[in-house]
């Protein structure tokens, strides 16, 4: 299953495809199919808030709380506001740095919780 802000769906999608009488390669056809649909729309927006932010002379900073505890910063770094979040989030919050996406993953031996 794919952890992001629709990852609830996807959880919910698998559980009641898997009762749907569809084979197991019918249901990951599926959700490879969901998750790509997912990742093209996340590209798409990213182009456009590439492209708006490159016309824009005002900066701005865009500080998304995401489940699971995660702190997403998206904006340029003017006046090194990056820096000085990442020492109050560490400071303030315990927080730790991480640079890339969240991405789960199940295979035939792991539990992923979701089939009960």
């Amino acid at each position: 299953f794919w952890l992001d802000k629709t990852s609830g769906f996807l959880s919910c999608q698998l559980a009641a495809d898997m009762g749907s009488g569809q084979t197991k390669e019918d249901v990951q056809a599926t959700l490879a199919a969901e998750q790509e649909q997912l990742k093209q729309e996340f590209e798409n927006e990213k182009q456009a808030l590439a492209e708006l932010d490159s016309r824009t002379r005002v900066p701005h900073l865009l500080i998304e709380l995401r489940s699971l505890g995660f702190v997403e910063l998206q904006g340029k770094n003017i006046g090194g506001i990056y820096e000085k979040l990442d020492a109050w989030l560490k400071k303030t919050w315990g927080a730790e740095a991480l640079e890339h996406d969240l991405v789960g993953v199940c295979n035939e031996e792991q539990d992923c919780g979701c089939c009960g």
